[in-house]
């Protein structure tokens, strides 16, 4: 694993949270569009994620992890009886998934296959 990449939450409305969050922090955000928005914090960014449909999701704030490997890594802790779900590739070369502790909360890996 290398470090965070940024800390995720998922948003109602995204115009209405892009332009929220610009004007809080003062920053521009480096990346935006409909679904899917980051604003940089240093090395860190806060990421935001529509809400798609009625799907279920939390309240609170996900980390994002970097890693290398991200399949193999789904792969080992699938195999230690880990809570993971979701591995899919978000955009080529890019992989994520989710984590959950035993308390529910989420940890979301990202990187390379």
């Amino acid at each position: 694993m290398g470090g965070t990449y940024g800390t995720m939450y998922y948003v109602d409305d995204m115009r209405k949270s892009t332009a929220y969050f610009k004007k809080l922090l003062g920053v521009k955000p480096a990346y935006a569009s409909a679904e899917w928005t980051e604003f940089p914090l240093g090395a860190h960014r806060l990421c935001l994620h529509a809400k798609e449909g009625r799907g279920k999701y939390r309240p609170n704030g996900i980390l994002i992890v970097s890693a290398k490997g991200t399949k193999a890594l789904f792969e080992k802790l699938k195999r230690g009886k880990h809570d993971v779900s979701g591995l899919h590739e978000v955009h080529p070369g890019h992989w994520t998934f989710t984590l959950a502790d035993p308390s529910g909360n989420e940890l979301s890996f990202y990187g390379a296959p």
